[in-house]
């Protein structure tokens, strides 16, 4: 009850020049659709803040001339998750007319597609292992 004051004055502000049916005055000065109102616009405001959070995932793949394997299609075939497959989908629809779609375009073609990346990384892990170092530690 301690914001019926304050909520009556934003109502009678905002809506002084209509003319309100018998409980539309009430449902105005209620927490609970002032509540809501909010709720919905942090919702809106979420939605907008993921949707720039794509653009941003986006350049930065331009920017830093990236390797597009990732957002192969497969990738979401094999991580079968509806979130994961969504954002892949936008990331593609992003860069679609991208020079990074060309061939030979991006930072480290060697890694062209997500089976060969994991190939690679894997063949890392195994050099690393057999350095000189790894091997001076196990004696």
């Amino acid at each position: 009850m301690a914001d019926l004051a304050p909520l009556g004055d934003l109502a009678a502000e905002l809506f002084a020049d209509v003319e309100l049916a018998p409980r539309e005055a009430l449902v105005l000065v209620n927490n609970n659709s002032f509540a809501t109102g909010f709720a919905a616009l942090a919702l809106a405001h979420a939605a907008r803040l993921a949707d720039s959070m794509t653009v941003a995932a986006a350049l930065d793949l331009e920017a830093f001339a990236a390797n597009l394997g990732t957002l192969d299609a497969e990738v979401a075939r094999v991580r079968p998750y509806g979130g994961l497959r969504d954002e892949l989908r936008r990331l593609r629809a992003a860069l679609d007319g991208s020079h990074l779609w060309s061939p030979g375009a991006a930072s480290n073609p060697r890694t062209s597609s997500p089976t060969a990346a994991s190939r690679t990384c894997g063949a890392r892990r195994v050099t690393r292992s057999a350095s000189p170092r790894a091997s001076s530690r196990s004696s």
